[in-house]
């Protein structure tokens, strides 16, 4: 009980630090902003004869690399939130790390957390402030997949609203799910460095490391088992109609997650604060 109400204690007090220093509001208005330009990005696509081809089912066919079922599921989802889905899922590893990068960092540059360490667990410090950066995700995420939403409502034709909102709500849910890998991720790297700074810059590298390592894994042979050690591996089976290929893809994030987490939970219980 007393661990649950520190890191209770932790989460608010974090979700309020964040809110209220304007940077919660900007990263508001950059994923805001970044989701509607998605949004018109489709709208002004659906114009054309692609928008038309993606329409016509051809870019189910195309994203299912041939998986007849996939297909399937892909062609029941209204292709703007499906192209808003991919879309957040492009992003949402900057985003979270932009979030969050010095989310412990810079406590321990400070020194502030010295305050803390005497009074409560590390680990539910830890942990509290993982779980303020999801909600915060929570929050973001769905304010942007309502403007998608908005937008395709009035620039794209003959889309059915009932579809739309089912899979923007279902979809919107399994990205949280997605992003919660790279919140544990980034508490990890926020752990391992003292500056602020060099914690941003650990973060972008190993972003990037990570997609040239799925990048390597899909082109070169010897490589490919490499690819199941990587969070994005596991995004297009969040959507699979099998069921446990799903609930396989599910596990594997919340697994990257748990592993991320007990990582930056033994560096703090390591490190002299």
């Amino acid at each position: 009980m007393e661990l649950g109400r520190e890191i209770i204690e932790f989460t608010r007090t974090d979700l309020a630090r964040l809110f209220r220093s304007g940077k919660g509001l900007v990263l508001l208005l950059l994923y805001g902003l970044v989701e509607g330009a998605g949004g018109v990005l489709f709208a002004v696509l659906s114009k054309s004869g692609l928008g038309q081809l993606m329409n016509s089912g051809l870019l189910a066919a195309v994203a299912s690399g041939g998986d007849q079922a996939m297909a399937e599921r892909l062609q029941q989802i209204p292709v703007p939130v499906l192209f808003a889905y991919w879309f957040t899922l492009f992003v949402m590893p900057l985003l979270v790390l932009l979030m969050g990068f010095d989310q412990i960092s810079g406590e321990l540059s400070t020194r502030s957390v010295r305050y803390l360490a005497f009074r409560s667990r590390r680990s539910s410090w830890a942990l509290g402030k993982a779980l303020a950066q999801l909600i915060a995700l929570f929050g973001l995420s769905l304010v942007a997949n309502v403007v998608v939403l908005g937008v395709s409502l009035v620039s794209v034709p003959n889309i059915a609203i009932g579809p739309a909102v089912f899979w923007l709500v279902v979809l919107w849910l399994l990205s949280i799910i997605y992003g919660l890998a790279y919140v544990a991720l980034v508490t990890l790297v926020s752990t391992l460095f003292r500056t602020p700074f060099l914690a941003l810059v650990a973060g972008a590298v190993a972003l990037v490391g990570l997609g040239i390592v799925g990048l390597l894994g899909r082109w070169v042979d010897a490589l490919h088992p490499l690819v199941y050690l990587l969070p994005g591996t596991y995004s297009s089976g969040l959507i699979s109609p099998n069921a446990a290929t799903m609930g396989m893809s599910i596990l594997a994030l919340v697994c990257f997650a748990v592993v991320f987490l007990g990582g930056a939970i033994g560096v703090l219980r390591a490190r002299d604060l």
